[in-house]
């Protein structure tokens, strides 16, 4: 008979092929490239003059802490469940961060300049992503 190892070898390393873990890596990874982006565009069309209420704002910074939160607790966990769980609300949050910024700047007529664009398909990339990875992290959870 074949001897396996440690249960608890067996169990890190379940863990750590985690899909769910690998999603929410690779969206923490792509997310200070995503987030130049944006912060570019906003920068050059003069975000802070724009007519939008103080409360929007801060929903969306709080939107975006906790779903970087969420991603960073199922990036970092060593509970295969609970990582899972993680990642899969820290997915759709982000998926709905991007699709609400999309929307932001489509329903503002800004000027699309090559920044904008940039920014804007880095968040549909970004989208796509989490729309083929949702199933597995789904499952994982």
């Amino acid at each position: 008979m074949a001897e396996f190892g440690e249960p608890q070898v067996i169990v890190a390393a379940f863990t750590h092929s985690n899909p769910a873990r690998r999603a929410a890596r690779r969206l923490l990874a792509a997310g200070p490239v995503v987030g130049a982006c944006w912060g570019t565009a906003l920068i050059i069309n003069r975000a802070w003059a724009w007519p939008v209420p103080a409360a929007a704002r801060l929903l969306l910074g709080l939107a975006l802490i906790t779903a970087i939160a969420l991603l960073a607790t199922a990036a970092f966990s060593r509970h295969y469940r609970a990582a899972g769980r993680a990642a899969a609300a820290g997915c759709i949050s982000m998926a709905m961060i991007d699709a609400a910024l999309l929307s932001a700047i489509t329903f503002a007529a800004l000027p699309v300049i090559w920044p904008v664009i940039v920014a804007m398909a880095a968040s549909a990339a970004r989208i796509t992503f989490t729309g083929r990875h949702l199933p597995s992290v789904l499952l994982a959870g």
